[in-house]
């Protein structure tokens, strides 16, 4: 009754690309093919959510870490010190995880997947600054504006400014807004 998951970077030398299509990643990983050229043929699996994951080699001269939205929104990398679920799972929709028999090689990773270069082709280049700082990106939102509450707190700020000042770079500055 428990579901397989497989260490991802240094561990077991797979880095993974995290496509989840009802948070935009289909489009994200679109815009970043048409930004930096085609993924290569590569090992995949098809979650019970409705996403995919891209098996890759992880880079053994470079430490890829994970991360959330980075890329893009739905667009996640499961790198050093993360973990991937594989098949026979059950996603939490009782869907099963399948790997796809198109491609059974792992390919070396792009290295706009391993470097980070967020794609501009995301966010308009006119609009990657407002005028309170740089854009927020889904995936990247929780985590920063925590992080923000957490600074204005230890200086001593009230919940009810926090709340508002939170309220104001989300409205600002969060693509989309929470």
């Amino acid at each position: 009754h428990s579901n397989i998951g497989i260490a991802t970077g240094t561990t077991s030398g797979l880095l993974v690309l995290d496509v989840d299509p009802g948070k935009g990643g289909q489009a994200s990983l679109d815009r970043l093919q048409q930004q930096w050229g085609p993924l290569p043929p590569t090992l995949r699996q098809w979650t019970g959510g409705g996403g995919f994951h891209l098996f890759f080699c992880d880079p053994p001269e470079q430490i890829v870490r994970n991360s959330a939205g980075m890329l893009g929104p739905g667009v996640d990398v499961r790198g050093e010190g993360g973990y991937c679920v594989v098949p026979p799972s059950l996603h939490l929709s009782g869907m099963p995880y399948t790997w796809d028999q198109t491609c059974l090689e792992l390919a070396a990773a792009p290295s706009w997947i391993v470097d980070r270069k967020e794609s501009k082709a995301l966010v308009p280049v006119s609009s990657q600054l407002s005028s309170q700082g740089k854009l927020i990106p889904e995936g990247q939102r929780n985590t920063i504006l925590a992080s923000l509450g957490g600074t204005m707190r230890r200086r001593g700020m009230s919940r009810e400014s926090i709340e508002a000042a939170l309220s104001v770079e989300n409205d600002h500055r969060c693509i989309p807004p929470l």
